[in-house]
């Protein structure tokens, strides 16, 4: 059983944040899961245009083919585009956060029985139990999910904060801490 009251505190390093967030290349504008095939076809298409113009001014003939490898690579250049926009502008709120986040010399999180607060030097913010709709708990952070995401990386506690405050979650999204939230999901990885 968790105490009705806890103060857990919390040792900020941006590393460990970023640790987290940027896991198995995510953010990566060129060899991120998400953008590696588009990145790899338009170096092909821009290799291609690259020979194929070379080619061209030695003969002098063939000025077709660069023409229609240059507006294919046009279009793979765009669609990329598009990709990699929500990624820079996630790394960019990423960044800010970290830096806002960075500014602060206290970090504490106040668990009780209603809600979770972060204290960050004077500054508190509360969010009830209610509000969470999903939590993600694993051997690097936990994430508590709702409007807003808290991370919380097990490098910025000790391995005993870290055990109670991934008890204290499971406690409240397995003993039902809110009957009108019965969406809220518990991922253990």
């Amino acid at each position: 059983m968790t105490q009705p009251k806890a103060t857990i505190k919390l040792k900020f390093n941006r590393q460990d944040f970023e640790e987290v967030y940027f896991k198995n290349g995510q953010g990566n504008i060129f060899w991120g899961q998400d953008v590696r095939g588009h990145f790899a076809i338009l170096l092909v298409f821009a290799g291609a245009l690259v020979y194929s113009v070379i080619h061209s001014l030695l003969t002098n003939h063939l000025w077709a083919v660069p023409t229609i490898i240059f507006f294919i690579f046009l279009a793979f250049a765009y669609r990329y585009q598009r990709q990699i926009s929500p990624i820079l502008k996630w790394k960019k709120k990423v960044t800010e956060n970290l830096n806002k986040l960075s500014k602060f010399k206290s970090h504490q999180i106040i668990l009780t029985a209603e809600s979770i607060s972060l204290l960050l030097d004077e500054k508190e913010t509360t969010t009830n139990w209610t509000a969470f709709t999903k939590a993600q708990i694993n051997e690097d952070c936990i994430s508590l999910i709702s409007t807003d995401t808290l991370l919380f990386p097990k490098k910025s506690m000790t391995e005993k904060a870290y055990e109670y405050l991934t008890y204290f979650i499971l406690d409240k999204f397995k003993t039902g801490y809110n009957k009108s939230n019965a969406n809220a999901e518990l991922e253990i990885s």
